[in-house]
């Protein structure tokens, strides 16, 4: 009798521990770490939207089951994968990474296994494109970026074309290059000029002579939210006034409207958000940005934003492991986040929606 009064003693203290931890979970859940990425570079260089981003989401989400973990990276491609194995044996199994092609394309083969998942913002180099991984993608590859490009410009009046190709983040420009020039043979129809350099040591006198042969269109094959790009912009308005600019998206940045000065209005940026002045949503998110930080971010703000929001969601649902996480987001026919709808498909890549923006000086004016 002794002996069954102490099994049932024990098994009364297991189920009451069990009831006790289901309640403080149910009342107290345990927070999810995800460790978003910043380059650590000067300012002047390269703004800090990435990780004001995250943390104005967590300044907006004080009861979000997620907390925030900062990381820094440099863009040297060798201390990408280093940087994430360090954080993985710390024990952090969800990431949302702004890192380019160039550095990223350095570290996939971490997300091969459900250890960790990535939300990738920002590379979209083609050989990370259809993989069963554990990286999901928010923004299109280069490939279709190319494809909605290519097919903007061949819109657009003239013969000759100058194709100014940032070198530096080659993982990105070089395929994304070799599609356009594919596209623009099937059409025969542009006069191309290319010109291939890092953007970063760009000097106005090195491009004197080409930017001075008659052109209809320049296309700024560049990323990483250089202001650089506004002053190559500039440098070529001053001989060519009524020709069309074109940008990527990874142009959408104060910084580079300011640089272009008055070039701003011959500018036409393809963009993966629609333009504040016509998307509510996105133009209240910027104000309120401004409002807390005193200057409108880079685009990266609007994907950190998003990718965190759709983490929120899965882990809100019940999904706390890499697997499980990835199962929830790619089972969905869509995504909803307060700035703008995500669909993925069946390998967790965006299926692509692109915007071209041609008043960006809407886009600099606070509503």
């Amino acid at each position: 009798m002794q002996t069954r009064h102490k099994i049932l003693l024990i098994l009364l203290a297991v189920v009451t521990g069990s009831v006790a931890l289901w309640a403080t979970d149910l009342l107290w859940p345990k927070k999810i770490t995800v460790a978003v990425d910043a380059p650590l570079m000067s300012k002047l260089i390269f703004d800090p939207s990435d990780m004001d981003a995250a943390r104005f989401y967590f300044e907006e989400n004080p009861d979000s089951r997620l907390q925030l973990r900062e990381i820094f990276y440099d863009f040297d491609p060798a201390g990408s994968a280093p940087r994430f194995q360090a954080a993985i044996a710390d024990g952090i199994q969800f990431f949302v990474t702004t890192q380019p092609s160039s550095t990223l394309t350095a570290s996939t083969h971490l997300f091969n296994k459900p250890d960790s998942l990535v939300i990738n913002t920002s590379a979209t180099s083609p050989t990370m494109t259809s993989r069963d991984d554990y990286m999901v993608r928010i923004i299109a590859d280069a490939l279709q970026e190319q494809q909605a490009i290519a097919d903007f410009i061949n819109t657009l009046p003239g013969q000759r074309l100058l194709v100014l190709q940032d070198s530096a983040n080659a993982a990105y420009t070089d395929p994304a290059f070799k599609y356009l020039m594919q596209h623009f043979r099937q059409q025969n129809r542009w006069e191309i000029t290319h010109e291939r350099f890092e953007f970063e040591t760009f000097r106005p006198g090195t491009l004197a002579q080409t930017m001075a042969e008659p052109f209809d269109v320049l296309y700024v094959l560049g990323g990483d939210f250089q202001a650089s790009m506004g002053n190559m912009v500039q440098l070529f308005y001053q001989r060519h006034p009524h020709a069309t600019i074109v940008l990527t998206p990874w142009a959408r940045s104060n910084a580079i409207y300011e640089t272009a000065g008055p070039a701003i209005d011959n500018v036409v940026l393809i963009s993966h958000h629609p333009a504040k002045s016509v998307d509510q949503a996105i133009a209240n998110y910027l104000n309120r940005f401004k409002q807390r930080f005193g200057y409108q971010p880079m685009a990266m703000a609007l994907m950190v934003r998003q990718s965190l929001e759709i983490l929120e969601q899965a882990v809100s649902a019940g999904h706390t492991t890499p697997e499980a996480v990835k199962r929830y987001l790619l089972s969905q026919e869509s995504l909803q986040t307060s700035l703008g709808e995500i669909r993925l498909n069946k390998y967790g890549d965006r299926v692509p929606e692109f915007y071209p923006i041609s008043d960006l000086s809407a886009e600099l004016r606070s509503e």
